[in-house]
């Protein structure tokens, strides 16, 4: 699978706060890498620093394949062997199909909206191609644990 992020592939330490938790923070594990299934990239979640916004303008966004346990959001959608918090442990192998249920369920979730009408929506995450202003993509976000990243191949 494709995924894509702002900053290096190289494991980064993350900070946990006891106090502060939210759907985003923390990861599930100290040690790996925020990512996005490409090209679904929520830009909020990386502009947030001075440093992210430049290493984003130096770098761009980096793409690369991965195939291996992954972390994601999509606990609705999936069979879940493992979770903490809002993440669930799963495998590349299934979070292709995963992705697709989660696709389908904001493609109905943006129709059942009164202000769209009944119309199909193609993409859900993209502006146009969903008849006005898209779903949100931060539940896109995935995280790969440090043992994992040797799997990456940058393309």
């Amino acid at each position: 699978m494709t995924f894509c992020r702002v900053g290096g592939l190289s494991s980064v330490k993350y900070k946990w706060s006891k106090t502060s938790y939210d759907f985003h923070f923390p990861p599930p594990v100290r040690k790996g890498i925020y990512a996005f299934i490409w090209p679904y990239v929520e830009s909020f979640l990386f502009k947030w620093s001075e440093k992210n916004e430049k290493e984003f303008e130096i770098n761009g966004i980096r793409r690369f394949k991965y195939n291996g346990p992954i972390w994601c959001h999509f606990i609705k959608e999936s069979k879940a062997v493992s979770s903490i918090r809002s993440w669930i442990y799963t495998d590349t192998e299934y979070l292709e199909d995963i992705f697709r249920k989660v696709k389908k369920n904001d493609r109905h979730q943006l129709t059942d909206r009164d202000f769209f009408g009944k119309q199909f929506i193609q993409d859900p995450y993209k502006r146009g191609l969903c008849g006005g202003v898209p779903m949100s993509k931060d539940h896109l976000e995935v995280y790969i644990e440090k043992k994992y990243l040797g799997r990456i191949r940058r393309e």
